[in-house]
């Protein structure tokens, strides 16, 4: 019965665990995208990102063009904003794996 107790109190510790890193990744994603139709759209829409010339190869070079965006447009944005929205525009334009 106290091994039973030990396997629930791990199994419930691991589900909060794991819903608080959820919570966290959605919370992110959706500052990211925020951020990106908020501040990016107005100059340019997606199909920028789709085009058969693009310049963007890797995440690397994906944050650096962020970067470069930001410090165009003199955004006074953080590394976690920065984060946000090269995440947002991975996962749903890119796909690059890290």
């Amino acid at each position: 019965m106290r091994i039973q107790i030990i396997n629930l109190v791990k199994i419930l510790l691991a589900l909060t665990l794991y819903g608080t890193f959820s919570a966290q990744f959605t919370l992110a994603s959706d500052r990211g995208e925020f951020l990106y139709k908020n501040h990016c759209h107005d100059c340019h829409d997606t199909d920028v990102h789709v085009r058969e010339n693009r310049r963007v190869t890797s995440p690397q070079e994906l944050r650096a063009w962020v970067v470069s965006m930001i410090v165009h447009s003199e955004l006074p944005w953080d590394q976690e904003e920065v984060a946000d929205i090269t995440a947002y525009l991975n996962r749903t334009i890119y796909h690059f794996t890290e």
